[in-house]
């Protein structure tokens, strides 16, 4: 049953009602403002959690975009150093590949010692201690260029340089860095040969040492090719005296 408090309290809401509808500006307010709320209660507030959840599905979908394209990045540039790594460990094929560089310059080699072998998987890191002497710092700058952009992955870890009257003295060390286990070495004329970085006169070699040495293969093959061929009698022709050597025509030429 109704008290008389509650209908006194329903008239007066029926009375302000009246009056808001009769006033066509308070009522537009009215209105307006039941219009907000029901707004912010049904549409804003669930519609504003979806949006938040999309936001943020779309910044992880950003994040993951810019991995996947350093990822790809980094995979195209681990290809092209892949077959610069996959090469052999061998500390004499480095010395012949550091001395093949060093013959392209004027200065001259004083020592090329091997250092040691520091292993950071999955690579290994191979050190060798270079000694050179020269006229100038030209002599050096090519050869610095090319053994660091060269077919290998090599750094020059410490460089120094001093001068000694009329001549220029470099010593560098030189690090290489190849995959753990790397597969031997198949160039030819880089294996099977020590090398000897500690004679000046080897890496640099006169132009007439060059020339008999040309001369001096072809005899070894020669020599190696007679092993397979049937003996001579005895009663044979001796045979005829040996031709002068390359170098000697060479310099005649």
């Amino acid at each position: 049953m109704v008290s008389d408090r509650d209908r006194r309290q329903l008239e007066a809401v029926k009375a302000l009602g009246r009056r808001w509808a009769a006033d066509p500006v308070q009522l537009r307010l009215v209105v307006a403002v039941a219009i907000l709320a029901a707004g912010i209660a049904f549409v804003q507030h669930p519609l504003g959690a979806r949006l938040a959840a999309a936001r943020t599905a779309h910044e992880d979908a950003l994040k993951q975009a810019h991995l996947a394209d350093d990822q790809r990045f980094l995979a195209a540039q681990a290809a092209g150093y892949e077959k610069r790594v996959d090469i052999s460990a061998d500390l004499v094929d480095w010395q012949n590949y550091v001395l093949e560089y060093f013959r392209t310059t004027s200065a001259t080699l004083i020592s090329l010692e091997p250092k040691s072998t520091t292993q950071k998987p999955p690579f290994d890191v191979l050190e060798m201690e270079l000694v050179a002497k020269g006229t100038h710092f030209a002599d050096f700058v090519d050869f610095f260029d090319r053994l660091e952009h060269g077919e290998r992955l090599v750094r020059i870890e410490k460089l120094r340089i001093e001068r000694q009257q009329t001549s220029v003295y470099v010593t560098m060390i030189i690090k290489g860095l190849v995959r753990a286990g790397g597969k031997a070495a198949t160039a030819t004329g880089k294996t099977g040969k020590a090398a000897k970085p500690a004679v000046a006169a080897d890496a640099i070699a006169p132009e007439s040492d060059a020339s008999g040495a040309s001369d001096a293969a072809p005899a070894a093959g020669d020599e190696a090719a007679s092993d397979d061929q049937p003996a001579a009698p005895d009663d044979a022709a001796a045979p005829d005296a040996s031709p002068p050597e390359g170098g000697e025509e060479g310099g005649g030429g």
